[in-house]
């Protein structure tokens, strides 16, 4: 079973890379070729429908990832009410987020019917690519990622493709964002429709659920969706709202790099989660599981965080274009935000643990510290205030989350941080040879990933004891 999980997570990380990878030079490209200016307006309407895009499932897509786990055979009847649901606040969504932006975000430099239509796009694409969070539980529920990886990999080809043809072309931002909501909804459509049949059937149990009661279960997802998407976008939305428009563009970009380590995270849960689901709360046989989780988010942690932040010079240069001291400093300041990932153990347990609210309670504790502090230093001009602020603002998220994991089952909520610090005796001492040798960046972090892997396998890092967990998790 281990090894069986162990595939599906690679699979993910595979189609999560290549799409991170294709978003990012997306970015680069397009920052290159708008402009500061203009890129901060693409990006902060991008950020701002993809915090409205959160609401659009009212949180039913993970009742019916906890419910379609653990009932089997109601998933396919409750997949089709939660696919109603979606499409209907989607379109509700559009015209409430599409008429404040067109009073609240300037457009500059084209007429007014191009507005619009730059802000239909911005907000559409974001939407519908919320979809994929639906399809992703179809896939969970039916235990295959196959059809999923495939449309999403192709989506993100086919708008990095689609960009490089339009700023030939001299599309200008009509042009990108018509590129960007044509590749999410064509990818979107045919990744449903293959996701959708792969469901089991409802046989006998087709009845559908009430949807008020729907509704009332979705609730504390739906908070838990929201303020997690709020992380990363929340910034940029300050910034782009009070007219610190380069900033935006800048944050927003170095910031998904971030985004890509914390995937290994989400990918990491997605796996699980439907194992985990199916304890049904069951305190025993979820604390088994935590210390190996943490364990595997720490040594995660330190393979994407040192090197970030000893080749941040390079990497910012190939993002912003530029050797700018602003973007090295707050990618810098950010590798400190990776490490805190064997955190999000805590969080996701949460989850499983049946302490939905508590979950809510911590990432509101969490953004309202960093929106904060944001607003503090967005007034001072400090990038790395602004990324400070989202370190300690997810930091207290992770220690309320501890706090209420620890008071609900017998976790040792420090084997986290233990784990990260004696993951530092072995990649600090590799760091620091790396830093002092003059090789190109990319040779660099694939010589650290190498030797940091064989010094923690040689070290017996992971125990037999860890590998037999994974293993039960078949037979629960």
């Amino acid at each position: 079973m281990f090894v069986e999980r162990l595939f599906r997570f690679l699979q993910l990380f595979a189609t999560n890379a290549l799409t991170k990878v294709c978003w990012a030079a997306s970015l680069i490209l397009l920052l290159r070729s708008l402009g500061p200016e203009q890129f901060g307006t693409l990006v902060t309407l991008w950020a701002l429908s993809s915090l409205a895009a959160g609401v659009t499932d009212l949180g039913v897509s993970q009742v019916l990832l906890r419910e379609g786990a653990r009932q089997p055979e109601i998933a396919r009847s409750l997949a089709k009410q939660v696919l109603r649901i979606q499409i209907g606040v989607s379109v509700l969504v559009a015209i409430l987020l599409m008429t404040y932006a067109e009073y609240v975000i300037p457009v500059k430099g084209v007429s007014a019917s191009t507005r619009v239509w730059i802000i239909f796009c911005a907000v559409a694409a974001s939407l519908i690519d919320r979809f994929q969070n639906l399809f992703t539980v179809f896939s969970q529920l039916t235990g295959g990622f196959k059809r999923y990886m495939r449309w999403r990999s192709l989506g993100f080809v086919a708008a990095l493709a689609g960009f490089g043809i339009t700023v030939r072309a001299n599309g200008g931002l009509a042009g990108v964002s018509s590129v960007y909501l044509f590749a999410m909804a064509a990818t979107s459509i045919f990744m449903g429709q293959s996701t959708w049949n792969a469901l089991p059937d409802s046989g006998t149990s087709s009845a559908e659920h009430k949807s008020i009661d729907l509704l009332r279960n979705g609730l504390p997802f739906l908070s838990v969706s929201v303020l997690t998407l709020a992380y990363g976008r929340v910034e940029v939305s300050i910034l782009g709202s009070i007219g610190q428009i380069s900033m935006a563009g800048t944050y927003h970009a170095i910031y998904q790099i971030v985004l890509l380590a914390y995937s290994l995270s989400a990918i990491w849960f997605t796996v699980v989660y439907p194992k985990l689901y199916e304890y049904r709360g069951d305190k025993l046989l979820l604390s088994s599981d935590f210390s190996t989780c943490a364990r595997s988010l720490a040594f995660l942690a330190w393979c994407c965080a040192l090197p970030l932040f000893l080749y941040a010079k390079p990497i910012s240069a190939i993002i912003v274009g530029g050797d700018s001291a602003a973007a090295i400093q707050l990618l810098r300041w950010l590798a400190l935000l990776i490490l805190l990932m064997p955190g999000t153990a805590a969080l996701n347990f949460l989850l499983p643990l049946d302490l939905i609210w508590q979950r809510v309670i911590c990432d509101a504790l969490g953004i309202a510290v960093t929106v904060s502090g944001v607003l503090l230093a967005a007034s001072a001009g400090s990038m790395i205030g602004i990324a400070l602020s989202a370190t300690v603002g997810y930091a207290s998220a992770i220690a309320v989350a501890s706090f209420f994991v620890r008071k609900s089952v017998s976790i040792n909520w420090h084997v986290p941080w233990c784990a990260l610090s004696s993951l530092a005796c072995r990649a600090l001492p590799l760091g620091a040879l790396l830093w002092a040798l003059s090789i190109p960046w990319w040779i660099g972090s694939c010589i650290y990933l190498t030797l940091f892997f064989t010094a923690t396998l040689l070290t017996g890092y992971f125990s037999p004891k860890e590998i037999a967990i994974w293993r039960q998790l078949r037979t629960g």
